[in-house]
Order: structure tokens, then C-alpha cells, then sequence
């Protein structure tokens, strides 16, 4: 109890001084009230699961701050925690067009329907996952006991829900690619060097999202696509995971 006070507290206390930003037309108070909020967002637990509204805080610091690309790192966490929610995709469209990217392509219908559980969050679908198992732990007793057509079917329709949301917890923990967003511009290199050329001579705009193919032993250089298809090889201190 005592830590949900703190964190209630500080939480509070940095959306304070990001009001005071706000309301302010100072510049030199506006700076000053935003990176108190950032200091303030950022020495509190981030959590990998859940959080959705102080990830979408702190990418609003960032955005009042101009830092683009952090902002658009922050809001990317903030949408996979709250996938349904319109004020975290909104923010990428307006944080994208600040950092010089062209909007970002809506999902596609196959996307739509055989992706369908990215459009709930990890936590949701660990508690429906949760819930359909319990429900069909219930229905196939009841099946067992009362052999009614009604709890065979509804224990059927359960037990393939129970199983669509364990494939989708498993297909994010093992199988989804890690994916993300580009703090720095930095040139895409053909292998795990500077002694290598660039794939193209203009480097890859920050803010981006990227996916990771490959992270080398060291763990110092990171093989990625970047939004337009290009594969090439970046430092890994120019880019910030989505978890």
C-alpha cells in the first residue's frame, strides 16, 4: 500500500509540473517545468506489462521537449499497452510529422484478421486467456456431470477461445520479432562495422520504428528493417527497444 501511495504521489507531483509547462508561455519556465516532469516520470517503476499511461506521459514530455524520437518511443510502448486507445496512435501522427517521417500506413486487412490480437494488450489477453480457462475447467465439468448438448458446445466455443489467446501469448513471447525506434539518425551499414559502406548514402531518420533480425555476439551492433525494407546493420546505442 504504502508503494501504490509513492507512486501515486510522484506521479502526481511530475503532472503538476508538466501542467505548469503547459500553461506557461515562458521558454525558459516551459524547459524547466518539463524536464522536472521527465526527471520526476522516469524514477518511476517502469513496468513491462501494463503502464499505458505513463509511457503516453512521458512521450508527451519528451514531445514538448522536441525530442521526437523519444517521444515516438514512448508512445509506441504507450499504444501496445493500450491498443484500443486513439490519443497514443494520434500523438505518433503528430510526433512523426515533427521528426520528418511520412505517416505511418494503417494495418492491413490480412493484418487485421489474422492479427487480430494486436489490437488487445499482453496484459488483456493474459486475464481473457485466465478467464476461458476457468470457463471451460467449468463447462466440460458440467458437460461431464449434466450431459446437455448446450454445456458440450459451450464448453467447445471456450476451450477454442482459451486456445486462441494461449497461441497469441505464445506467438508474442517466442516468435514476434522484437521491434524498435530509432533515437538517433544513423546510417545503415551492410555488416557489423563502420569499415562497411552505408546501404544507402543518406542515413535512417530517427524516430522510426525498426524491426531487429539479428543482434550479433557482442551485442553491440543490431541487424535491421527499416520502414521503407532496407536491411542494414546499426550501434546499438541508436535504438531503443518497444517492450
Amino acid at each position: 500500500m504504502n508503494l501504490v501511495f509513492v507512486f501515486l504521489a510522484a506521479f502526481t507531483l511530475a503532472t503538476d509540473a508538466y501542467e505548469r509547462g503547459v500553461e506557461t508561455s515562458v521558454p525558459k519556465e516551459r524547459e524547466e517545468a518539463f524536464n522536472e516532469a521527465l526527471n520526476l516520470y522516469m524514477q518511476l517503476p517502469q513496468p513491462s506489462r501494463g503502464g499505458g499511461a505513463l509511457y503516453y506521459n512521458i512521450g508527451n514530455t519528451f514531445y514538448q521537449l522536441g525530442e521526437y524520437p523519444y517521444a515516438l518511443l514512448y508512445y509506441a510502448k504507450a499504444s501496445r499497452r493500450m491498443p484500443r486507445e486513439e490519443l497514443p496512435a494520434h500523438n505518433i501522427g503528430l510526433a512523426r510529422e515533427k521528426a520528418g517521417l511520412p505517416p505511418k500506413e494503417p494495418p492491413s486487412i490480412f493484418q487485421e484478421i489474422f492479427f487480430f490480437h494486436s489490437f488487445f494488450s499482453f496484459s488483456s489477453r493474459m486475464q481473457a486467456f485466465m478467464l476461458f480457462s476457468f470457463l471451460s475447467f467449468l463447462l466440460i465439468s458440467l458437460s461431464i456431470w449434466f450431459p446437455l448438448r448446450f454445456f458440450k458446445m459451450s464448453a467447445l466455443c471456450t476451450g477454442v477461445l482459451t486456445t486462441l489467446f494461449l497461441l497469441s501469448l505464445a506467438y508474442t513471447h517466442y516468435v514476434e520479432p522484437l521491434e524498435g525506434v530509432l533515437v538517433k539518425s544513423t546510417p545503415l551499414y551492410r555488416d557489423d562495422s563502420t569499415a562497411y559502406a552505408p546501404v544507402t548514402p543518406q542515413p535512417a531518420t530517427a524516430g522510426q520504428e525498426v524491426r531487429i533480425l539479428k543482434v550479433t555476439k557482442e551485442g553491440s551492433w543490431l541487424q535491421v528493417e527499416a520502414e521503407n525494407g532496407q536491411v542494414g546493420y546499426v550501434k546499438e546505442d541508436a535504438l531503443r527497444l518497444i517492450d
